[in-house]
Formats: C-alpha cells, sequence, structure tokens
C-alpha cells in the first residue's frame, strides 16, 4: 500500500464562479483555514488549502473544491516509504523537501510581560559587556593626561583604582569558545541534512546553521559562541546513535525545537544574551546557576513551550510528544556526559546499542489522527540524511574498547556514582579511604587530619624515590613507616561496625593494596633520572614492583563492566603482560584510575553495611 500523501493547492478561481467572497468564506468554515490563507484564497493567489492527505481523500477532496468552482492542483507530500534511501535523498533534493516547508511559521506576539521579563535579563550581560566597561573607559580617558597627575595623583589614583574594579566582571565573565566535538561533515558531501537545516531555520527565521558535526553522543545539541552569536549563527552537533534511534520525522522536530530558541529577532537577542552569560556562570559557580535559573523558572518554561508549539505545528502532536519524552530521558544524562565518557575511557569499554536504550515509548494515538499529523511526515530513518552512516559510525569508533550495552553500562556508572556520593560524603579522597584493619575502634574521625597525613606520606614517598635516583640531595626529613602508620591509624574510625563482617571486606583489602602498589608505579615510572645508572635504578625497581603487583590482580576479580568470557581476572580484563616492559609506562596512569573506580565501588558498599544491616533488621 502506497504511503503517498499529498498537498491540496488552489490555483485561483474558475471563469464560471460568480460569487467569490460567498464560496472563499464557506471553504474557510470546512477547511479551518487561517485568516492569511482566507486572504490569498479571495485574491486569486497560490494557497494551500490542506495538508498531509492521503491517497484517497485527496482525490474525494479535489474533486468536490473542483466542482465548487476552483482550480485545484495536488503536490506531492512524500515519497513512498519502500524506496530506497538514495532514492529518497534524490527526491528531497529535487524539491520534494520544500513542500514539506510550503510557507513561513508565523511567531505570536509577546506579551508585555514577558518582554518585559525578557529585558530585565538581558540587562545583567548589557551591564557586565557594554555599561560597566564604557564607564570604565570614561574615567581612564582623563588619566592619559600627564597634568592630572601631577596635580591630583591621589584623585587620579583612586579613579584608575574605580575604573579597574568596573571592568572585573568583564575578565571573570570573559566568553571562552566550546571545545569542538566529533566530526565536521562537508555540505557538498551531505546535501539533505544541510538542506533540511537549511529549511528549518528559514522556515523558523532562525540562526542560519553554518556547520554540523556528528559525534558519538545520544543527543543533539545546538552550540552558538559569543562570535557566532552577535553574527547571528550557531552549530549543530548530532549525535549518530540519537540518529539511529529516531525516525527523519523526529529529527526534524528535535532540529526545530532546539533552533526555534533562536527566533525570532526580540527573544533571539534578548534571550540569547542572557543564554550567553548564565552559560559562563554555569561552568564558573554551577550552585548561584541553578538558584537563578529556580528564580526565573516561568521565563524558562514559557520560552519551552514555544519551542514545543513550533515542534507539533511542524511534525505532528503525536510525534512531538514522543519527541518531548526522549527529550526529558536524554535530559537525565547530558549533565553527566563527560564523567561518562571518562568512566568508559578509564575502563576500556564502549556503549553500545544505543537505540534500545534511546528508544522512546509508544505515544498514545490522537482522537483526530488526520488534524494533528503537521506538515512534515516521513517515518523513514534518520539515518538516511547521511551518505554513510556507517562510514561515520567505524570513523568515531576507531579505538572503541570492548563494546558493552548502552542500558548496562549506565546502571554500572549509576551505582558507581552512588558509591562515589557515599565516598565523597566523608570528606577522604578516596586514595585516602583505609579499609578497616581489624577490631571496631569506635573513635571520631576527624577528615582534615587524615588527608593531611595521607598528604606528608605521598610526598616523602615521592620525595625517597627522588633522593634514591639523584634527584634530590637531601633525604626526606620525616620516616615514611611512622608517616604510614599515623595515615592508617587515623583512618580507622570511619567505618560502620557491620563493615567488619560485610562479604567485601576482604576484596576490600586487596583492591586497597593493588591500588596502593599501582600508584607507587606510577609514581616510579614519572621520574626521568639524567643518568644511565638512575635509569636502570628505576627500570629495575619498576620490574620488582610489577611482578609483585601483577601477581595480586591475577588474585582480584574483573569489574563487572565490559568483562570478556574468559577473562575472570582484572590482570586479564586489563590484558596485562606477565613481565615489565618500557612500553607500559604511559599506562600506569590507567591503572591507577581503574582501581580507583573499583574501591570506590567496594568502599562505597562498606560504608553502607551499617544501613544495610538496619533495613534488613527492620524487615525482619
Amino acid at each position: 500500500m502506497s504511503a503517498q500523501r499529498f498537498h491540496l493547492v488552489c490555483l485561483g478561481f474558475q471563469d464560471s464562479v460568480s460569487n467569490k467572497t460567498q464560496l472563499s468564506l464557506t471553504l474557510k468554515e470546512q477547511l479551518k483555514l487561517s485568516d492569511a490563507q482566507l486572504a490569498d484564497l479571495m485574491a486569486s493567489r497560490r494557497t494551500v488549502l490542506a495538508r498531509n492527505l492521503p491517497e484517497e481523500k485527496a482525490r474525494q477532496w479535489a474533486k468536490k473544491l473542483t466542482r465548487a468552482g476552483l482550480s485545484i492542483e495536488a503536490e506531492t507530500a512524500t515519497a513512498n516509504q519502500k524506496i530506497s534511501a538514495e532514492e529518497l535523498r534524490q527526491h528531497l533534493l529535487d524539491g520534494g523537501l520544500s513542500h514539506y516547508f510550503a510557507g513561513r511559521y508565523r511567531h505570536p506576539d509577546e506579551e508585555l510581560d514577558t518582554r518585559f521579563s525578557l529585558l530585565v535579563l538581558a540587562a545583567i550581560p548589557l551591564a557586565i559587556y557594554l555599561l560597566l566597561p564604557l564607564i570604565a573607559l570614561l574615567l581612564i580617558l582623563p588619566l592619559l593626561s600627564v597634568s592630572v597627575w601631577g596635580s591630583q595623583p591621589g584623585a587620579a589614583l583612586s579613579q584608575l583604582v574605580i575604573a579597574g574594579l568596573l571592568l572585573v566582571p568583564v575578565a571573570i565573565f570573559r566568553p571562552r569558545r566550546q571545545p569542538e566535538a566529533g566530526l565536521e561533515l562537508d555540505p557538498d558531501t551531505e546535501l539533505l541534512l544541510f538542506a533540511l537545516t537549511h529549511e528549518i531555520t528559514t522556515y523558523l527565521n532562525s540562526a542560519p546553521v553554518t556547520a554540523v558535526r556528528i559525534s558519538d553522543a545520544p543527543f543533539v545539541t545546538v552550540r552558538q559562541s559569543s562570535v557566532q552569536w552577535l553574527r547571528r549563527r550557531c552549530e549543530i552537533e548530532i549525535g549518530l546513535p540519537y540518529l539511529q534511534a529516531v525516525t527523519m520525522q523526529q529529527l526534524t522536530g528535535e532540529l526545530t525545537r532546539q533552533l526555534g530558541a533562536l527566533a525570532p529577532p526580540f527573544t533571539y537577542w534578548t534571550w540569547g544574551a542572557f543564554n550567553q552569560w548564565q552559560r559562563i556562570l554555569a561552568r564558573l559557580k554551577p550552585a548561584w546557576s541553578d538558584a537563578l535559573m529556580l528564580r526565573i523558572a516561568p521565563v524558562v518554561e514559557h520560552l519551552q513551550a514555544r519551542q514545543e508549539a513550533m515542534m507539533q505545528t511542524l511534525i505532528g502532536h503525536k510525534e512531538a510528544r514522543q519527541v518531548t519524552r526522549l527529550t526529558r530521558k536524554l535530559n537525565t544524562l547530558t549533565p553527566t556526559w563527560p564523567d561518562f565518557k571518562s568512566f568508559c575511557a578509564t575502563l576500556g569499554v564502549t556503549a553500545d546499542q544505543w537505540p534500545e536504550w534511546i528508544g522512546p515509548a509508544e505515544s498514545v494515538p490522537d482522537a483526530d489522527e488526520e488534524s494533528s499529523q503537521g506538515q512534515f511526515r516521513m517515518t523513514s530513518p534518520a539515518t538516511w540524511v547521511l551518505s554513510n552512516a556507517a562510514g561515520y559510525q567505524k570513523a568515531l569508533h576507531r579505538e572503541a574498547g570492548v563494546r558493552v550495552p548502552a542500558s548496562a553500562l549506565l546502571k554500572q556508572y549509576q551505582t558507581y556514582q552512588k558509591h562515589g556520593q557515599r565516598v565523597s560524603a566523608t570528606g577522604i579522597a578516596v586514595d585516602a579511604l583505609v579499609p578497616p584493619a581489624g577490631a571496631f575502634s569506635g573513635k571520631t574521625v576527624r577528615p582534615i587530619l587524615v588527608m593531611r597525613h595521607y598528604n606528608a606520606t605521598r610526598s616523602t614517598q615521592k620525595a625517597a624515590m627522588a633522593h634514591a635516583l639523584g634527584l634530590q640531595k637531601n633525604p626526606p626529613k620525616q620516616d615514611l613507616a611512622s608517616l604510614t602508620q599515623r595515615w592508617r591509624s587515623s583512618a580507622q574510625g570511619l567505618w560502620p561496625k557491620a563493615a567488619l563482617s560485610h562479604p567485601n571486606l576482604a576484596l576490600g583489602r586487596a583492591l586497597f593494596s593493588a591500588l596502593q602498589s599501582a600508584q607507587q608505579l606510577h609514581l616510579w615510572a614519572g621520574f626521568e633520572p639524567g643518568s644511565d645508572e638512575a635509569k636502570s635504578l628505576r627500570d629495575r625497581q619498576l620490574a620488582r614492583l610489577y611482578l609483585n603487583w601483577h601477581q595480586a590482580m591475577r588474585k582480584l576479580p574483573a569489574l563487572p563492566v565490559g568483562a570478556v568470557t574468559g577473562r575472570q581476572s582484572l590482570s586479564q580484563q586489563l590484558v596485562l603482560p606477565e613481565q615489565w616492559e618500557s612500553a607500559l609506562r604511559p599506562g600506569t596512569d590507567r591503572w591507577v584510575n581503574t582501581l580507583q573506580i573499583y574501591w570506590t565501588m567496594v568502599a562505597g558498599s562498606l560504608l553502607n553495611s551499617g544501613a544495610e544491616t538496619e533495613t534488613e533488621q527492620a524487615a525482619a
């Protein structure tokens, strides 16, 4: 069955029509035409009367309107869904895409209180970047005269200090360009994607898109530097996992929603100015930024509702609801995405099968589905907008590690975050968190004292290594063994009593010992002595430490994240060779980070052992 759909276009009235006004008013009631469409119809201009009609319904309406006295033309709205990706791209590039955007979106006028709120918000960056520097310039200009300094040096100095203070906010909130991620696409190669973004920005009267990048992130992001904002330009970063999970209609809706924030002009210049400053504040003081956004939540909600209205007009209510649900789900991952990527890189794994996690839930169909489909209706895969999705997949994952389903990997990352929060609540770094050694002490732990002893131990240890390699003349003044004893004893009272009987206690002790050995390897590998004798000493020490550490790592079970069948020990999971090699020196940092993640998860379970015991007792 054909999925072809049509727009009904009126080219004018037939000569037999005597009362054009009455016919136009009747059609306005029957077809629910807007005032703009009615004006075009009465003036005998080309008018789109109905959009996205199925073939049978389009035939019926065309016959009815022709008998009424109109000259009707049916324009193809979509290509047959059974055609290939190449044929669809060619159809859209040959003019089929412009049929979906046969008009311009009419932005509703903002209410007076909304305009006032946006002006107040825009006044903050205006004062910081324009008003205060202008005042500072006016204060500095008279000081360029030498006579002012000769006659009134005190007043001139005070005026210079005041001018400098006025420039402090500009220095603090100076714009910084965000790092570029992903692969930049060539407009001459990805013709359809750039044509789609051009049609959307023209339809919305939004800022034009100058660059499109494809990345491994599972979301779509519109980026705009300060210079691009002044030039009214923007860039788009599209995640390949996102494209693999959505349809072309949903992709168009998400692009419309995000680009809608850059239109119309009044909102663009007012809210855009505030948004540029707020992003810098979020980077410097996240807590202040969150508090500010809570205060202006009504304005944010109003702008989001306006963007969603643009999306609903273009793709319909049903698909817009799916995109909105998908956006809410991805918003939970967006703030932690850099940490999640670092987590995956440390463990040597790559998140895979994103569509299974991203895929939006089915929405409830509308009662009147035909009236809510919107202008753009195309259920083809969103990857069809790319000329070679498989090639970009290989380019983005050239150095991919073990592939793990994204849902399982995110679950492990959330577990790690939960245990990391418990460790952070102690006020002690995970490296300094010594596992329970013996009987429950019950003494009060002072985190500042623990960290002081730990830092002293590490500094002394590093100084002793430097002295042994001839990089430092004098040996460390403090005794390393006594410092280590103070540090370990000061951290013992932290653990709950139930931790002594926890099943993970033995694993925690072995992990902490392996972490300390890995840190020693990292310290020794970081030294670059000048003499061959010192280098030989360093290499012998590394080989001896590595042999003992490797034997301990063979006894540790592999992390549950990215463990390959047959690799049951941590040494096999990290693919550690039997003997030390000089080429392993850059990898010691990754070993330390992996063991820190592992020890954080075990330490978090030990710290929570008291709560687990109380829960079990309450359940009993």
